[in-house]
């Protein structure tokens, strides 16, 4: 595990605070990929990422340049917005916007939750039509 910050720091975004400062080396942000951001921002922390298959090709293929985002400030007008637009968004990146004991009911965390559930248990039933086909259903 990696040593927390000893003093506090001018932190560059609160990512690269919560990546400089949480003792952990492994963080995963695969939940819900819509573009290359996902990925290439993240490049330079201490970050494991494990993306879908379809999208990791995509970066092997794409032109975006390798380079260090980690530290680069999100630009101000683009937080700002989202402040303004999704009260969620602020609840979750203002560091007194959410208490622990609220995260387990945090729309944003039940939908992310269900998501996941919903995933393991569409991929049990493909796991269960490959071992055990309906054979009632004309197989493709």
């Amino acid at each position: 595990m990696r040593e927390t910050a000893a003093a506090p720091a001018k932190w560059k975004s609160p990512l690269h605070e919560i990546t400089q400062t949480t003792p952990t080396c492994l963080w995963n942000d695969s939940a819900a990929f819509r573009n290359h951001m996902h990925w290439s921002e993240l490049i330079g922390g201490d970050v494991m990422i494990s993306p879908p298959c379809k999208w990791q090709m995509r970066y092997n293929a794409s032109d975006v340049t390798v380079a260090h985002r980690i530290e680069t400030p999100v630009n101000p007008r683009i937080v700002e917005e989202l402040l303004q637009k999704f009260p969620d968004f602020g609840r979750a990146y203002n560091a007194d916007g959410l208490t622990i004991d609220e995260f387990d009911s945090f729309p944003p965390t039940r939908r992310t939750l269900r998501q996941f559930i919903e995933a393991s248990h569409d991929m049990c039933g493909q796991i269960r039509d490959l071992l055990t086909p309906n054979p009632d259903k004309e197989l493709a």
